[in-house]
């Protein structure tokens, strides 16, 4: 198995989502993947650019289907809402004497009428004087006759243009009456266009509108094809473009799952093929767990491990989610970052005399200014590997019986992490050794036949031999920076192991025909969790 490449799931579906013409993306991977995961982490990357509405169709199944277009708007008007855009648009306003004059206006027959009516209930008592003055009354009733005649006249115009309307204004009036009907295929009613409005109100140039349709796979069978279909029929705007101008619509589901069902329902001789093209523009995006894992692993969740460390956590996780131990899902809804508990594994002399050193006493070497020396747990890689693995497992036993499993499962499998591993993992060797003889961690003293003084002229580093490969220790110590005993002693910014000294010696391994496999990574981490539980350091890291 290839080393997991913890840079490419964005940039992967970065290139398949950015073509123009590319407008209807159909992602698809298995249930428990974290496609969710991954689309919301991606999208949180672009969102200086990207205005992203998510559609979760479970809560759809329940209603009749031309009632459920009235949910998806309400849902997307309610997203909307949420755009300072939207929220901040003022209504523009006007004086009263304004408002006035556009009645007046706009209703001229309106005014005139209340205005006849007005001159014709006029009371008597004030109809005194001249004979234009007490003839008001009939004024007004006459005027009030025209009004009607008036009215009468519009309406028979109205009738007679009816019947002498032409195709255009026939054909007109239907489309206007369909895009008024409540879940039409063509409907395209008030909410609908000040959908489309509000979209278009927060689309600055250059960016982009995009629809999420999640969780289909969480749906019955019956609902999937449902639900899908009636996606289908509203997808198509008369403009050839995505409902409400959408740049892009993704579709979110498990194609093979939904092309089981399909051929369970309507039989293998049904073109399954040609039915769900219509979800995608150009090509199907296959999101598999390997990319989801990797995603992880380079999430904030795993901002202590190095690059080295969430390439061996990757390949683990891989494993469980490959075996059926772990799904993608349980693995990424873990949202609170492990922290390692900070606490002394184990400490001793720093005096270590090697077996080749034969002076009476020993002159302390520059670099070296302590009689003792401690090592924590925020010095080893696979501790902090362990305690995620705890989190994702719940709990101890529940890690160790699927480490256990996998171990004796099949896992013959070459990988292409050797480098990394023996960077991870032969410090956790070392401690696990010499655990019970602590000054074989430290540093040891040596002389050289031609010294002619007493004291040791030769500090060796500690070193293990693990598959197949002697690795050494790198520590930071030395005349310009000496170790005094106060920090831990395999504190090193820089890392343990040297990793240019490691590839020679893996390119010194004898046997060509040499295998790093998967058995030898988790016989490691089988190892070292049994080590923590045996030395009772498993309830303090939990």
């Amino acid at each position: 198995m290839k080393e997991i490449e913890i840079t490419r799931p964005f940039e992967a579906f970065a290139q398949h989502i950015s073509p123009e013409e590319n407008q209807r993306i159909l992602f698809s991977a298995p249930f428990g993947s974290g496609k969710t995961y991954f689309l919301r982490e991606y999208f949180k990357t672009v969102s200086e650019t990207t205005n992203t509405f998510w559609l979760s169709p479970v809560k759809y199944v329940v209603s009749q289907n031309e009632d459920i277009f009235e949910y998806i708007k309400y849902d997307l008007a309610h997203q909307l809402l949420q755009y300072n855009a939207i929220i901040q648009e003022l209504k523009a306003k006007i004086g009263e004497a304004q408002y006035a004059y556009q009645y007046v206006v706009n209703n001229p027959k309106d005014i005139f009428k209340l205005l006849f009516s007005a001159l014709e209930n006029a009371p008597t008592e004030l109809l005194v004087g001249d004979p234009i003055t007490k003839g008001i009354n009939k004024i007004g009733k006459m005027g009030n006759v025209l009004v009607d005649g008036l009215t009468k006249y519009q309406d028979y115009k109205k009738k007679l243009d009816s019947h002498l309307a032409t195709t255009n204004d026939v054909l007109d009036n239907y489309l206007k009456e369909t895009r008024d009907i409540k879940g039409s295929i063509f409907e395209d009613d008030l909410i609908s266009q000040m959908i489309r409005l509000g979209l278009d109100k927060i689309k600055k140039p250059g960016h982009e509108n995009v629809l999420i349709v999640d969780d289909l796979d969480r749906l019955d069978p019956e609902h999937i094809f449902r639900i899908l279909n009636i996606l289908s029929v509203h997808q198509d705007s008369p403009s050839g473009g995505n409902k409400f101008g959408f740049s892009k619509i993704i579709v979110v589901c498990d194609l093979k799952n939904i092309r089981n069902i399909y051929i369970h329902k309507y039989g293998g001789e049904v073109d399954f093929e040609g039915y769900i093209e219509k979800f995608y523009s150009t090509n199907i995006f296959d999101f598999s767990n390997e990319q989801a894992v990797a995603m992880y692993c380079r999430s904030d969740l795993t901002a202590d491990l190095s690059d080295d460390g969430r390439i061996i956590l990757g390949e683990y996780l891989h494993h469980f989610v490959k075996i059926g131990k772990r799904t993608v899902r349980s693995i990424v809804k873990h949202h609170l970052k492990p922290n390692v508990q900070k606490f002394i594994l184990v400490s001793g002399p720093l005096i270590n005399y090697g077996n080749d050193s034969k002076f009476e006493s020993q002159i302390n070497t520059d670099g070296f200014h302590s009689d003792a020396f401690y090592i924590e747990t925020s010095d080893f890689e696979l501790i902090k590997i362990i305690k995620i693995l705890l989190v994702i497992f719940g709990d101890y036993e529940s890690l160790y019986s699927a480490v256990k499993e996998a171990v004796r499962g099949p896992n013959d499998i070459p990988l292409d992490c050797l480098l990394p591993a023996l960077k991870v993992i032969a410090p956790m060797q070392l401690l696990m050794v010499n655990f019970d003889t602590p000054k074989n961690l430290a540093v040891s003293f040596h002389q050289n036949e031609e010294w002619p003084h007493k004291g040791a002229n030769v500090v060796r580093n500690p070193y293990i031999d693990i598959f197949g490969v002697r690795v050494g220790l790198q520590l930071k110590w030395d005349r310009a920076n000496p170790y005094i005993g106060q920090e831990s002693f395999y504190s090193n910014e820089a890392g343990l192991i040297s990793e240019e000294r490691v590839k020679q010696q893996i390119s010194r391994i004898p046997d060509p025909n040499y295998k790093f496999t998967m058995r030898d990574l988790l016989s490691a981490l089988d190892g070292a969790i049994a080590f923590l539980k045996i030395r009772n350091f498993v309830d303090r890291l939990a």
